[in-house]
């Protein structure tokens, strides 16, 4: 169970993301993210994680599917190692390394998300 410090500081922490969204979605997004449905899907998607982890871990090759591994900043040489065979796995696998940001690159560096989706587009038309 959580005491309220606890609790106050795991609210924080998962809100935290919110202060680097544009003034006009800071303003939308605690609305979705306080509401039970949100914890209900986080629920969800946590609860099947070791199922989903377990069917990534069989597949060994993806042929030529077009495939971007993003990574956050400042990785250890383990987990570019990591990443870098993740990328191997399709003959068209790019592995980029976000230059600031952790977990939500999307947030952190949305142009390389965008890279990364248009690089696909372009390798899918290929």
């Amino acid at each position: 169970t959580f005491s309220g410090g606890a609790l106050r500081g795991h609210a924080e922490r998962l809100l935290a993301p919110l202060g680097k969204l544009p003034p006009e979605l800071q303003r939308a997004a605690p609305e979705a993210w306080l509401k039970p449905r949100f914890y209900e899907a986080l629920a969800s998607q946590m609860e099947c994680l070791p199922e989903s982890a377990a069917e990534v871990a069989l597949v060994r090759d993806l042929g030529d599917l077009p495939l971007a591994v993003l990574t956050a900043a400042h990785p250890d040489p383990e987990r570019i190692a990591e990443q870098e065979e993740a990328a191997r796995l399709s003959t068209r696998g790019r592995h980029r390394i976000a230059s600031e940001g952790g977990h939500w690159i999307p947030i952190d560096e949305p142009e390389l998300v965008i890279r990364a989706i248009l690089d696909i587009l372009d390798e899918a038309r290929t």
